[in-house]
């Protein structure tokens, strides 16, 4: 009986145990038994942290990207740190759920330690929206400079709309390949 085993057999109320004992088995390729140690951790203590995000690490390593939500979900609306609202949003852009995704990050859009990082994830998916002039403003409000622009895209701020193949400024913004 290997260490995290004999800690599950004194304690079987430990989530820790539990976790321990997943992550052995999930570096062991033993990964039914993983996932049933992982939720047994959750059973135990449904709003631990380390358990819901351990379980979402897992369930995406293991291209079950659908079943990694819940858990994920978990931890932005019980956790207290705006990092957990973070990965949840770039959970709904991967999955292609852009508003999803933007709803998730209103309640931290004006926390000041996390409110960067939001404005330009929200940036970044109203590009992917196809909303490019919205997407400027943005990165331009964050900057405190809308006159100036973004360093980034330095084209003439006129040719930025969001028409389809409008303003689209990908060949003087994107290095050009020799």
């Amino acid at each position: 009986v290997g260490h995290p085993e004999l800690a599950v057999e004194l304690d079987q109320r430990s989530a820790n145990a539990r976790l321990a004992l997943a992550t052995f088995y999930w570096t062991s390729n033993r990964l039914p038994e993983a996932e049933t140690e992982f939720r047994q951790a959750l059973k135990i203590e449904p709003a631990n942290q380390l358990a819901n995000r351990a379980l979402a690490t897992f369930y995406l390593a293991s291209n079950r990207v659908a079943d990694a939500e819940p858990y994920l979900k978990s931890l932005a609306e019980k956790g207290q740190d705006a990092t957990n609202r973070l990965a949840l949003a770039d959970y709904y852009v991967m999955t292609r759920r852009f508003d999803d995704a933007l709803r998730s990050l209103e309640p931290i859009r004006a926390d000041a330690a996390q409110g960067v990082d939001s404005t330009l994830r929200v940036a970044s998916i109203k590009h992917m929206q196809g909303q490019r002039a919205e997407a400027h403003r943005l990165v331009e409000e964050h900057q405190g400079r809308p006159e100036e622009g973004p360093a980034l895209h330095g084209a003439d701020r006129e040719r930025n709309s969001d028409g389809p193949g409008e303003g689209d400024v990908s060949a003087e913004v994107l290095p050009r390949r020799r």
